[in-house]
């Protein structure tokens, strides 16, 4: 889903309140997965965008962050190339998005501490009937 050294653009919609986990599957640019032991990643959504992801600060009002790390189940293999990323916390508690359009990248930290921003779109969340 995710080359390292490539930002692909997809536009996340989600549920007001929906805590399902994003899975990330990183490979390299032949296609296959990259093992991931080590890594991190930091998935943030703001209000705001900024002209170029790659080189300028996004301003605005970061709304959540989730971080992942490499999946552990139901194959404990980081050599998959997967990682989960947690979206039940909505960043340590803090209560789910209101419904709106807003924006997010997701970055990748490697073993060595190299940071690669490799997603990047509209996240938009819409109102749910259940509560």
């Amino acid at each position: 889903m995710a080359s390292v050294g490539e930002i692909t653009e997809v536009d996340i919609t989600r549920r007001r309140g929906d805590t399902r986990n994003y899975v990330l599957t990183v490979k390299d640019k032949d296609g296959s997965p990259i093992d991931v032991t080590g890594y991190t990643c930091l998935l943030t959504v703001n209000t705001l965008k900024a002209p170029d992801l790659r080189s300028s600060p996004v301003t605005g009002s970061v709304v959540f962050q989730a971080s992942g790390a490499p999946t552990t189940s139901p194959i404990p293999s980081p050599l998959d190339g997967k990682l989960t990323i947690d979206m039940g916390s909505f960043g340590g508690g803090s209560p789910p998005p209101q419904p709106g359009s807003y924006f997010y990248d997701i970055q990748i930290t490697d073993a060595n501490g190299r940071i690669s921003t490799v997603l990047a779109g509209k996240f938009k969340v819409v109102q749910d009937i259940t509560k």
